[in-house]
């Protein structure tokens, strides 16, 4: 402790504690008692005082409390505390510089064993799809050759070791659907491609529903495989890798066109020369007739001929190319995705009509059958 003091004519004026000293924390009590401090002044006169230690860092008697008279004065207190546990590896400093996001990035960049996306086995950078609904079972829906899983940047993860699971299909609708698909290994160096395993008919729905997600497995060596024969395992949706440099493709169903032909003559029908579209049918009896039968026609949309259960779902048909007068006398009626012209009397006072049926599947393709219809009395 360091005490200032004037005297004057020998005689002490003023004293001030310039330096409280310490350390006080290893008192045992607060306060202390109080203590005497003697100052020998010039003669032989003394001055006592006493000195008080409160727990005040400031020496107020509100020790740690705020100053009333100020609140942004607040004692300087400074407190341990135990140490931060972690179960991952912190480190506090480095001696390189950047963004944590830039060496996540560079660390991904040059990562060859993870798998991250897929590519074709052959050709090009990029994945071949091509789903028809004309398709037959078992057909390569991807390339012949097969898909390779690849790193992040794309290239291809080869090797007997690497095995691929399908693990799920869902449509567009979030409908599962992989009992529809297979996976098949192709070769030896862990290709694999895409079959089906059903039919599929490009229907109404087709636009918002038949486009497919391929949920994958991929099982491949490890960068240390070679000492611990360890492996790393990661799920993967169908697609190009994040940098494999080109674009995932969409999976969808794809439409083919519908086909129409003359199916059966009416009772009072028949062919003025070849059975077909592009013939003549010649009717007879019409001025008695009421919706009597020329020719029935039988659409197919575009899926597999085995396909027997939807070969004509969601088809519709129209009639074109009768002229005003006569179109009266016509008519075109659909029943389980089969077309009946028929005609009714009057018919025969107009002279032969050309007669256009048209079939639209589901995905708005069409398909037409023209033929020339010549009444009779």
């Amino acid at each position: 402790m360091k005490v200032t003091f004037n005297a004057t004519g020998g005689a002490v004026q003023t004293v001030a504690l310039t330096d409280i000293g310490g350390p006080w924390e290893n008192m045992s009590t607060y306060p202390s008692g109080p203590v005497t401090a003697t100052i020998e002044a010039a003669g032989d006169g003394t001055c006592e005082f006493t000195v008080t230690v409160t727990r005040s860092v400031y020496g107020p008697a509100e020790g740690l409390q705020p100053r009333p008279s100020n609140f942004k004065q607040n004692p300087l207190s400074i407190f341990e505390t135990k140490p931060l546990e972690s179960k991952l590896d912190i480190y506090w400093e480095t001696t390189s510089t950047g963004k944590i996001s830039d060496l996540n990035a560079n660390i991904i960049a040059n990562d060859t064993t993870t798998p991250y996306g897929f590519r074709d086995a052959v050709g090009s950078l990029g994945i071949t799809w091509s789903f028809p609904e004309s398709n037959a079972l078992s057909t390569d829906l991807t390339n012949g050759t097969g898909l390779y899983a690849t790193d992040y940047a794309g290239n291809s993860l080869t090797g007997s070791n690497i095995t691929m699971t399908l693990l799920s299909v869902t449509d567009a609708l979030n409908n599962n659907v992989t009992s529809s698909f297979s996976l098949v290994a192709v070769g030896a160096l862990g290709a694999y491609k895409i079959t089906n395993l059903s039919y599929f008919y490009y229907g109404n729905n087709s636009p918002i529903q038949d486009l497919f997600t391929f949920l994958i497995r991929v099982k491949a060596p490890s960068g240390t495989f070679s000492t611990d024969g360890t492996f790393i395992t990661k799920d993967i949706i169908l697609g190009a890798a994040p940098g494999a440099g080109f674009t995932s493709p969409l999976l969808p169903l794809s439409n083919v066109v519908p086909t129409i032909v003359p199916l059966s003559l009416g009772p009072n029908s028949s062919w003025d020369g070849a059975s077909a579209c592009g013939g003549q049918v010649n009717v007879t009896g019409v001025s008695t007739a009421d919706d009597l039968l020329v020719l029935s026609f039988d659409g197919r949309n575009g899926t597999n001929t085995s396909n027997t259960t939807n070969l004509r779902t969601d088809l519709t048909y129209s009639l074109s190319g009768i002229s005003t007068d006569a179109q009266k006398y016509y008519d075109l009626v659909q029943t389980d995705g089969i077309a009946y012209l028929n005609i009714s009397a009057g018919a025969q006072s107009f002279p032969a009509q050309p007669a256009v049926v048209t079939v639209t599947d589901g995905g708005g393709l069409r398909a037409s059958c023209a033929i020339t219809v010549s009444p009779s009395w």
